[in-house]
């Protein structure tokens, strides 16, 4: 928990200027999806937004495209200097719940912009009504 505590309201450290998109194996500090990351051992689900599901998870081949898109987009908006992290708790799988602001702005909220995410707050998602990029 002390962890946690000290990512609060932290940086990125500098030499973290490319986000790896994580592989098979252990996972220390890479992208994982378009809204989940790992950060020095830690998983974080980030709050706000909800990306299509990649892998075996897309309901489709153009769900899973627009998957791999959100990932490349997240990994491209991580990297940028000025990274702020705000944790916000835990969810039901043990991620932890972060905000994380760029100097433009809530991630959540650009990725939502951009199309590769909706609105999320938390609780139950029915997949079949999902609109990428719609605001709840």
């Amino acid at each position: 928990m002390a962890a946690l505590a000290a990512l609060a309201t932290s940086s990125a450290p500098a030499a973290q200027d490319h986000w790896p998109v994580c592989t098979s194996g252990k996972r220390n500090t890479c992208i994982v999806d378009g809204d989940t990351f790992w950060l020095q051992g830690i998983k974080h689900r980030i709050v706000g937004y909800d990306a299509p599901e990649a892998g075996d998870g897309a309901r489709c081949g153009q769900e899973r495209a627009l998957a791999d898109r959100a990932t490349q987009q997240l990994q491209h908006l991580m990297s940028a200097p000025g990274i702020q992290y705000q944790v916000q708790g835990e969810d039901r799988y043990g991620r932890t719940l972060t905000r994380v602001m760029t100097p433009q702005g809530d991630i959540a909220d650009q990725m939502i912009g951009l199309g590769l995410g909706r609105a999320y707050r938390g609780g139950y998602r029915d997949r079949r009504a999902i609109a990428y990029g719609s605001r709840e």
